[in-house]
């Protein structure tokens, strides 16, 4: 059932969905039950995998795959009301992920034949509308664990330095997160693009290169249809060379569900390579070279939102307001008067408009490597983060933060702002320059850096 479908028009209150805590990782002795209580349940043993399954809960209530499970050995047994029960909680709370299962796995088959699961089904378009009010509303955002050994800067491992990424929207109406597409195994990033109702899953590994650098590969990239729940658009499974190491790769949304991709690599020299996905397959349509002056093809995208993994993996929604900023001056054109802004950005800065386009965030990131000190003039000083909120109806800006460590922004549909850092997130009413310590914990608005070095 589609987001955009039309549900009947209800007599009791809208269901809420999302999550209204983000779930923890499993504890190891949680997983060793829920992993012998499936055994039995492969084995056709449902009612000693049913006792499996309700023991791991016991230690471990929240655990989202006993909790399935447990439905599907309940099912198995003709307790088909219990079943059905579970699996209503589950698709409130992930309907991207639960709606498929639902729709085919098998153990629930009983349960999907009885009353109770065509009322389930029933309740299907009620649930696809609510998914998509939550859309509508919220921010883009994240949930993750962060490793063990991350420390902010290094990692014993060349390895992603969190695990089970999913990508949704914080709905601060209802102060949940609400996933938006299945979860995808090693996900660096992913991507909203809401004007197509289409979402962006970029996965992978890292990897050592060289002596000391830590770079993505085994890359690969999944389009999901939002409209559709989360189903499976396209899968671009070369967004790396295979089995090689490269500096990165940004990507864009093409025409007819089409993938574009910049895969940078930086030796000697910088090179970038385009490439075109289709379900046919991978083409490359163009490269650059610093030494041959080339230039990109024409068609390929440019402007925002696109998908970005090279020293992080962020989901880039900055606009492109026409501003210029020198001298710590910022002229919108077309608008007389200029801003002064408070010291600290640089000519890099990105800039992420709220609804009302005259308003909007300024934020420099600074990562890495170079001590020179030079902020003014190019992002080279060691990781910080400057974030200024400008009105340009009164001509007026507003520091918002200063400090060590990468800084994310998102905005609500109604002007909410949301300043994720590594402090903690802080969201800001409509108008307000106050923050506000309220975001459900455990919601992100960006991911971390990736580890500078891996092992040293």
């Amino acid at each position: 059932m589609p987001l955009h479908a039309t549900a009947p028009a209800a007599a009791h209150a809208p269901p809420v969905v999302g999550w209204a805590e983000v779930p923890l990782p499993p504890s190891a002795e949680a997983s060793r039950r829920n992993a012998r209580a499936l055994a039995l349940h492969r084995k056709g043993d449902y009612a000693g995998a049913l006792a499996g399954f309700e023991a791991t809960l016991a230690v471990e209530p929240g655990h989202i795959w006993a909790r399935y499970n447990r439905a599907c050995a309940l099912a198995r047994l003709g307790r088909v009301r219990e079943s059905a029960a579970i699996v209503r909680v589950l698709l409130h709370e992930d309907l991207p992920e639960f709606r498929r299962r639902m729709l085919d796995d098998p153990d629930l088959a009983s349960m999907r034949a009885a009353p109770e699961g065509a009322e389930l089904l029933a309740s299907l378009p009620e649930l696809a509308v609510a998914y998509a009010d939550a859309l509508a509303r919220g921010a883009p955002a994240f949930v993750y664990v962060e490793r063990d050994g991350w420390t902010g800067g290094e990692l014993r491992k060349a390895r992603i330095p969190y695990t089970d990424l999913r990508i949704g929207v914080y709905d601060h109406a209802t102060r949940r997160f609400v996933p938006m597409v299945p979860r995808v195994d090693g996900a660096y990033s992913g991507l909203l693009v809401l004007d197509r109702a289409r979402a962006i899953v970029a996965a992978g590994e890292l990897a050592m290169k060289d002596m000391w650098e830590v770079q993505p590969h085994r890359a690969t990239a999944t389009v999901f249809s939002l409209s559709d729940l989360g189903d499976t658009v396209l899968v671009a499974d070369q967004v790396s060379p295979r089995g090689d190491v490269f500096h990165g790769f940004e990507l864009w949304l093409g025409p007819d569900d089409s993938l574009y991709g910049a895969q940078y690599d930086v030796g000697y020299a910088p090179t970038v390579e385009y490439f075109r996905w289709t379900k046919a397959g991978r083409k490359q349509i163009g490269w650059t070279h610093e030494d041959d002056r080339r230039t990109p093809p024409k068609d390929m995208p440019s402007s925002r939102p696109s998908l970005e993994v090279v020293e992080l993996a962020q989901a880039n929604y900055a606009a492109s307001i026409p501003v210029r900023l020198r001298a710590g001056e910022l002229r919108h054109e077309g608008i007389e008067g200029t801003v002064k802004l408070a010291k600290g950005h640089h000519s890099m800065a990105r800039t992420y408009a709220s609804p009302d386009p005259l308003i909007f965030v300024i934020a420099s990131n600074t990562i890495r490597f170079s001590t020179d000190g030079g902020e003014e003039h190019s992002p080279t000083t060691r990781e910080r983060h400057v974030i200024d909120l400008v009105d340009m109806h009164t001509h007026t800006a507003a520091r918002l933060a200063f400090a060590r460590g990468y800084a994310h922004v998102a905005w609500a549909a109604d002007g909410t702002l949301f300043l994720d850092t590594p402090t903690g997130v802080r969201r800001y009413a409509p108008g307000s320059t106050e923050p506000i310590a309220d975001v459900l914990p455990g919601v992100r608005f960006g991911t971390p850096p990736f580890p500078e070095e891996g092992g040293v």
